[in-house]
């Protein structure tokens, strides 16, 4: 390995970067333009005077981006794959150029290509436990992934978030992103399990609803068949809209309510009202207001009281409801 003046049109090809997004070049190009070439970039020679690429990117690019002709490279007479990727996570590693995920991919690709957990955790000065860390970040979803690989999350927020209900994992991201803290994360997705569990905690053998079923018909008449048949019809649409009305009033309910104890009493309530004795117009006027008010309503009172912290007090005994049709844009 010796360090010599190559010629930059003589580098031919590269290695996978560990780093995914060479950034703002700006900078760099400024301080080389200054101060020259600081530091060499790494290169495998192919023999014929011809290199590939190992570590360096961002240092080649503002070179070119210079008009440069040449620059200082570390030529490495041979590296197999499985050296190159490691140099190059390690060169990385070491100027803090990486996001966490990238670091994660990185160390994968070298793990993939044959690399002993041993000797890359020597090469990096890494613990076991910090390797074994970064590797689980693989394991999380693709929405938290791609906030580590933009820094605008910490490991502890993904942790905490991969904790939390999927369907919930996209708005505690932009919490985080928008700068809460790990405290108020936290309670947050406490919240937010408190709910899911006292939902799914309820006793599985007893429906939320129960849907009675269709009587046989009498051997009647043919006008009385037709007369019996219109009357389960209209019953069957009623008891639909029933089952909708209770569907929306126990979404609403386990969106809104933090207390399991008073969710559970609530649910057990509604379930038992019959919605059926109610004229059949205002019946469907009700089943469309909960459909209306069900669909979408969750976290809108939420989004206010980031902007009002004097809502929070109020936010656990109880939220506004939404207009009628304004997630839907009636």
């Amino acid at each position: 390995m010796e360090i010599y003046k190559i010629d930059i049109s003589k580098i031919k090809g590269e290695v996978i970067n560990s780093r995914e997004d060479l950034g703002d070049l700006e900078g760099l190009m400024e301080s080389m333009h200054a101060t020259g070439q600081q530091t060499p970039i790494g290169v495998l020679s192919e023999g014929h005077y011809s290199y590939t690429l190992v570590y360096g990117f961002r240092r080649l690019a503002a070179a070119k981006a210079l008009g440069w002709d040449s620059i200082t490279a570390r030529v490495y007479s041979f590296l197999n794959e499985t050296a190159q990727l490691e140099l190059n996570l390690q060169e990385n590693v070491a100027r803090k150029d990486l996001s966490p995920i990238e670091e994660a991919r990185a160390l994968k690709r070298v793990l993939d290509a044959g690399g002993e957990p041993e000797d890359i955790r020597k090469s990096l000065g890494w613990s076991k436990t910090i390797i074994t860390q970064r590797l689980a970040l693989l394991e999380m979803p693709n929405s938290v992934q791609s906030a580590l690989g933009t820094d605008s999350i910490s490991v502890g927020q993904a942790r905490a978030i991969c904790t939390a209900p999927e369907d919930r994992q996209e708005e505690l991201i932009k919490m985080a992103q928008e700068g809460a803290t790990m405290r108020a994360l936290k309670q947050e997705i406490e919240a937010l399990n408190e709910i899911k569990d006292s939902f799914y905690n309820l006793d599985p053998e007893v429906p939320l609803y129960e849907e009675e079923p269709v009587q046989e018909l009498p051997s009647e008449s043919p006008a009385d068949i037709q007369e019996q048949i219109n009357q389960v019809e209209r019953q069957t649409a009623l008891d639909t809209m029933s089952i909708g009305i209770k569907r929306g009033l126990n979404n609403i309910s386990a969106t809104n309510i933090i207390c399991d104890e008073r969710f559970a009493q609530l649910i057990s309530v509604i379930n038992n009202i019959d919605f059926t004795a109610l004229s059949t117009k205002d019946l469907t006027s009700f089943y469309e207001v909960i459909e209306e008010v069900s669909d979408g309503s969750w976290g809108a009172f939420d989004q206010r009281c980031k902007h009002d912290p004097s809502l929070n007090n109020q936010k656990r005994k109880k939220r506004p409801r939404a207009p009628i049709g304004a997630h839907r844009g009636r």
